[in-house]
């Protein structure tokens, strides 16, 4: 599984020990284009 495949990436970041919030955490979030497509799909 993905991490971009989970809606609430702050699960992902609960399940591996981060607060919510963590910049730690954030650094390895990686926002890629078909994930802003799909963004720009809910808008239509």
């Amino acid at each position: 599984m993905k991490m971009r495949e989970v809606k609430d990436p702050n699960l992902v970041g609960a399940l591996s020990g981060h607060k919510e919030g963590s910049k730690a955490f954030a650094r390895y979030r990686d926002i890629d284009e078909e994930m802003k497509r799909e963004l720009i799909g809910f808008l239509d």
